[in-house]
């Protein structure tokens, strides 16, 4: 009974080998063959059961006659389908094969081959007497063999990736179905003396046709040692449990009559507890010990992950963690080229690069994004392998874009980063030493090592993005400081001008004011002497008015300057003389250039020149400038000149004083700004002369008021040899005068008198 079930399940197994066969067949047309193949064994099947069953002496020597048939084509289809894979295309020796099969088909259905049969109902295996040229089907299967064998012998070393592992499929499955149809016809025979296990012949057929199809209709494969391996790891653990499982029922049947009695219960529950932990301990040392079997890499990959997995978890540098990565799979899987690339989150630059012999200056960020958008296309980070994609035919443009990189650069698989970590990147890996494709425990290890691996790099990547962010803080933090600092200092500063202005002003505001105090003392003595001593109270008098006059000039500067500050001064441009404000300006200054022994020259000509500029402030300019150039020059002269610069006119104030040092003309014209505070003597004797005092107000309101009527200053001086201040305002060229309603005194603007 056991082989109808076993025909039964062997013919369901190879229709289901031909629904995925013929899917494939538009890609691949020398998968004819294998279907072929596969239809012969599902024949001889077929016809094998129909000789078991029937005692039709006549039907039983037709059906052993088709038997030799199908097998007769079983074998020429599988030689040219392997010849056709392996030359890729159909030539003289497989058509030999076929001539040769039609040959000794159709002399199977002649007493050539098969004579006759004899039928013994005892036994379900039916003798065959040979005809006289027997032998040529047996010359023609060994024929076969040696072809399928030269086959893949001559061509090991011409396949190379994918082509290269079927090859090796294919030679297990020859292997194993030589193995098994030698058991099942020669040693169970030979040990039991029976031969029915011959019938099962066609199962032996069945292993070549399964191994084979599968590696053929898939692209990634598992590798033949790991296969072997596996095969080997189940069929240890089956040992134990068939060992315990007919130990059980010798002793059941040995020591007790009731299969289902009390002790017999007790008995299978006793082994059954020693069975547990026998059976979980012996697989686990099975387990541990299998990786040692037919072993194909160095490396344990299971001990690979672990030590991975170790050192990863402590690692925090992107740098350090991508040559690792890189290390542990190149060595894993003996590759030379290898490289991590991950993308900022804008997918527009790279933001980490380690590559290993891999030249990023023969492909673009552009070719690495086709891999990133196939992902988005087809909605998963699948791992592209190179000989897979090959293997498509009609892949879309996007993908012959991605094959074109990988066969440019070398690259076989390319592998996503994990990207639920939001994380685009990939990592690139070469052809393996041995020129073997990668297998689907390859790609597993390598799905392992990488998912782990891109959540160390986001990990990675944030310490980085914290890092980064840390050192912008502390920059601008620094930056900040440095700043807060000169802030500081600059309001220090300014405090500290304020209180030396402070200090300057009350001495300025009152020298003048002692000196009416003790002038009105000095008077108050002389009124008895009035008509006798009039020239020393015209004196005292004298000083008083020049006292008030200083007095009232500093509370000028000091309104204008907060005017000025403030953009409150009021500007009213009129018609104004040059010449006579100048002639005005060093007439204030005649007494104190007489004292001084210094000399007052007007070059500029009366009625020559006239500004357009308002009136009381261009007379406070001279007054300051001449001032100045008189209280700084200690003897010669200060000479005042004018001439015109197109809508210009240009006023040249020349002393020779000390002058000015050039560091210091950038700095004047700020408020409170005074040049130094001793000046050295001229004598040799090493003596500094105390300054003139001053607010260093005034040159701050002579600058703004002149920038504020649409002039320029410009000062030139060398030290030692005096300065030259220069002032250019706007000429008079019948501008229309200044109405009240310019002004911004609030009474003019309404029409309104002040009151007195």
């Amino acid at each position: 009974m056991y082989i109808y079930i076993l025909y039964v399940l062997q013919i369901l197994g190879h229709l289901g080998l031909l629904s995925l066969l013929f899917p494939k067949l538009k890609e691949n047309k020398s998968l004819a063959g294998l279907i072929v193949f596969n239809l012969s064994i599902i024949a001889w099947i077929v016809i094998s059961w129909l000789i078991i069953e029937n005692y039709n002496k006549e039907y039983v020597i037709w059906f052993v006659r088709s038997s030799y048939l199908v097998t007769s084509i079983a074998l020429s289809s599988f030689v040219v389908f392997v010849r056709s894979n392996l030359k890729k295309k159909f030539d003289w020796v497989s058509l030999l094969v076929i001539i040769l099969s039609f040959i000794t088909s159709a002399l199977s259905f002649t007493n050539l081959i098969v004579k006759d049969v004899i039928l013994n109902e005892s036994t379900k295996l039916v003798p065959v007497i040979f005809g006289n040229l027997s032998f040529l089907f047996i010359i023609y299967f060994l024929f076969g063999v040696v072809i399928l064998v030269l086959s893949v012998v001559k061509n090991k070393e011409n396949i190379k990736g994918i082509e290269s592992l079927r090859l090796r499929y294919v030679t297990l499955g020859m292997v194993l179905g030589g193995v098994t149809a030698l058991i099942t016809n020669v040693v169970i025979p030979q040990l039991t003396g029976k031969s029915d296990s011959a019938l099962l012949g066609p199962m032996a057929i069945s292993i070549v046709s399964v191994i084979t199809t599968y590696s053929y209709i898939r692209n990634r494969l598992f590798g033949i040692k790991f296969l072997i391996r596996r095969f080997i790891y189940y069929s240890l653990l089956v040992i134990l449990p068939l060992f315990f499982f007919y130990f059980t029922i010798l002793l059941q049947n040995t020591l007790f009559d009731d299969f289902f009695g009390r002790d017999s219960f007790s008995l299978v529950f006793f082994i059954s507890i020693l069975f547990a932990p026998s059976y979980l301990w012996i697989r686990d040392k099975i387990r541990d010990n299998s990786y040692s079997i037919l072993k194909d890499k160095k490396i344990d990959p299971i001990t690979t992950k672990d030590n991975f997995l170790r050192e990863i978890s402590t690692k925090l540098d992107i740098n350090e963690l991508g040559i690792y990565t890189i290390n542990t799979v190149t060595k894993y899987l003996d590759i030379k080229k290898a490289g991590i690339i991950i993308f900022k989150k804008d997918n527009a630059s790279v933001f980490y690069t380690a590559l290993r012999q891999i030249d990023n200056k023969k492909f673009s960020v552009r070719d690495l994004l086709q891999v990133i958008y196939h992902w988005d296309k087809v909605g998963h980070s699948t791992v592209l392998v190179r000989d897979e994609i090959e293997s498509k035919k009609g892949t879309d443009k996007r993908i012959e874009r991605i094959l074109f990189f990988m066969k440019q650069n070398d690259i076989h698989v390319i592998l996503p980063l994990n990207r639920k970590v939001q994380l685009n990147g990939v990592v690139l890996l070469g052809i393996k030493e041995d020129k073997t494709p990668y297998t689907v425990e390859d790609i597993h290890f390598l799905e392992s090592i990488i998912i782990n691996a891109s959540m160390a790099f986001g990990r990675a990547i944030l310490y980085q993005e914290v890092e980064d962010f840390n050192k912008v803080l502390q920059n601008k933090v620094d930056i900040q400081t440095k700043e807060l600092k000169l802030k500081v200092k600059e309001l220090e500063e300014a405090r500290r001008k304020e209180n030396d202005m402070i200090d300057i002003m009350g001495h300025e505001l009152r020298t003048p004011a002692t000196v009416i105090k003790l002038n009105i003392d000095f008077l108050h003595q002389f009124t008895n002497k009035l008509p006798t001593d009039r020239e020393s109270f015209l004196k005292y008098i004298t000083r008083i008015k020049d006292a008030v006059e200083t007095e009232i000039k500093l509370i000028n500067t000091l309104l204008t300057s907060a005017k000025l500050a403030g953009d409150k001064v009021e500007i009213n441009p009129e018609k104004v003389d040059v010449f006579k404000e100048i002639d005005m300006a060093l007439h204030a200054e005649e007494a104190l250039a007489k004292e001084k022994g210094l000399k007052l020259v007007n070059n500029v000509k009366e009625g020559t020149y006239f500004i357009y500029a308002d009136h009381a402030r261009v007379s406070e300019i001279f007054n300051n400038l001449i001032s100045n150039a008189v209280r700084y020059t200690q003897k010669g002269s200060i000479q005042v000149d004018s001439k015109q610069e197109g809508n210009f006119v240009k006023v040249m104030i020349k002393d020779t004083g000390r002058g000015i040092s050039k560091s210091d003309i950038t700095n004047l014209g700020k408020k409170f700004y005074r040049t130094k505070t001793y000046i050295e003597s001229s004598k040799g004797d090493n003596i500094n002369i105390v300054r003139p005092g001053g607010t260093g107000l005034g040159l701050y309101v002579t600058f703004g008021l002149t920038r504020k009527m649409g002039g320029r200053v410009d000062v030139q001086s060398e030290v030692g040899k005096g300065s030259t201040f220069s002032i250019s305002l706007p000429k008079y060229t019948n501008q229309s005068q200044s109405s009240d309603t310019d002004s911004k005194d609030m009474f003019t603007r309404l029409n309104l008198k002040k009151g007195k």
